[in-house]
């Protein structure tokens, strides 16, 4: 591998983030984070030193993936604040750890859209930890493509870390389940003092006119 490869490998990153970040300004009508040059540097020397592995996870992955499933597109001008996935992965990776992540692109052609891209990325081994990998949806735009990889994988590291990333969002989310939470015990609530009404219901009928209450009829 070159090396005028493996300095633009370095910057790969940085400019799907900025691709991105344009693709918002521009929908809305209003600089990537730096790289570390040694973990591109320490990713290229693990995938070129262990091919078998890496193509054995790629192919075991590629398995597990979604059969030709494209990203769905979405309306960049409602997007108030976007956060790189492929950045908060490498964070993710670097809290944890874990090597920085390895993407591998497969490029097909559809038919009906044409030529599109999707990513195989890779968590290398660590010293206590095995290889972790995703797969990503396919899009006519890499830059899309790979921030959906990054997404996956993210995705796979929080499973088995049991972690979470710390956001509005997941605030949000808490606040949706506590609420979900709050009205499960009021519909178990309401539920039980219909039982106990019923049944009282019941056994004064029973009391007062035990020939119109079916004795079976508790059962229901």
């Amino acid at each position: 591998m070159s090396n005028s490869n493996t300095f633009q490998d370095t910057y790969e990153e940085a400019a799907s983030v900025e691709h991105i970040r344009a693709l918002i300004a521009e929908a809305r009508g209003d600089g990537p984070d730096p790289i570390s040059v040694a973990d591109r540097l320490r990713q290229e020397r693990w995938a070129s030193e262990n091919p078998d592995e890496v193509a054995r996870l790629i192919s075991n992955t590629r398995r597990r993936g979604s059969t030709d499933e494209m990203i769905p597109d979405r309306d960049w001008s409602k997007v108030a604040d976007w956060r790189s996935r492929q950045t908060a992965l490498r964070q993710l990776c670097k809290e944890l750890s874990r090597p920085a992540p390895y993407y591998q692109i497969q490029t097909r052609d559809f038919t009906i859209v044409g030529i599109v891209h999707r990513f195989f990325v890779l968590i290398p081994p660590g010293l206590r930890t095995g290889a972790l990998s995703a797969v990503g949806r396919f899009s006519t735009d890499p830059h899309l493509a790979r921030e959906d990889a990054a997404a996956k994988i993210i995705r796979v590291f929080l499973e088995i870390s049991g972690k979470h990333l710390d956001d509005y969002n997941y605030d949000l989310l808490n606040e949706a389940l506590t609420l979900n939470y709050e009205l499960q015990w009021e519909i178990r609530a309401v539920k039980s003092s219909y039982r106990e009404l019923r049944s009282s219901y019941r056994y004064a009928l029973r009391c007062n006119s035990p020939d119109l209450v079916d004795s079976d009829s508790d059962s229901s």
